[in-house]
């Protein structure tokens, strides 16, 4: 209640009321089943009830190198999956304003034939080696096919920026050695490309 009061002693009042309501949000996670890194089409949903009315989303990825494809809007969305763990999290509101953030952390599973696996084993027919993993000021690239065919290779931030980028006219099993001193310390996706091949991809982390 507040009161006023003039000069001449009149005064008038006024009061205000404020309902304060509980927050009810609940919500219960709907995640994929089997999640495999560096894949796109997968889908995660939220289940929220509130005891005041219907409900609204607002969905977030955070330090990940993943993001969402589809309206964040919605109880369940579609989203792009890197290499590192994907962090989720959900803005509910209800119909009188009160909010519940939920979040959940998935990690997604690497192909075993993915050329990680075969780091330590040096040049391999087929595979894809990177070395050292994680890199300070250089990263040895290999690959045992495409000899003497043009490549291009590239690195990439988990936002899909374009950091590196090389034309190799001619591949060899020396590969290619890149200076990594000149780019930030985090996680990048390493990509090799030649026509009419499936580009080759390895997860890499660069420290200073």
């Amino acid at each position: 209640r507040w009161t006023f009061t003039d000069d001449c002693g009149n005064s008038s009042g006024v009061d205000q009321f404020i309902d304060i309501f509980d927050n009810t949000i609940t919500c219960e996670f709907d995640t994929p089943e089997d999640l495999e890194c560096n894949t796109s089409g997968n889908f995660i949903g939220i289940e929220a009830d509130s005891d005041f009315g219907p409900v609204t989303y607002q969905w977030d990825m955070t330090d990940c190198d993943g993001f969402i494809t589809s309206d964040p809007t919605a109880s369940g969305v579609f989203f792009t999956v890197g290499y590192t763990t994907q962090n989720f999290s959900v803005t509910i509101t209800d119909a009188v304003g009160c909010e519940r953030v939920c979040s959940i952390s998935l990690i997604c599973e690497k192909d075993r034939n993915d050329a990680s696996s075969s780091l330590q084993s040096g040049l391999t027919d087929g595979v894809l080696v990177a070395a050292p993993n994680p890199a300070t000021d250089r990263l040895v690239v290999t690959y045992g096919g495409w000899q003497e065919r043009p490549v291009q290779v590239g690195i990439y931030s988990p936002l899909g920026q374009e950091v590196f980028r090389q034309q190799v006219d001619y591949w060899t099993p020396d590969g290619l050695t890149i200076d990594t001193e000149k780019l930030p310390a985090g996680t990048y996706l390493l990509r090799l490309d030649s026509d009419g091949e499936v580009p080759l991809t390895e997860q890499i982390v660069i420290l200073h």
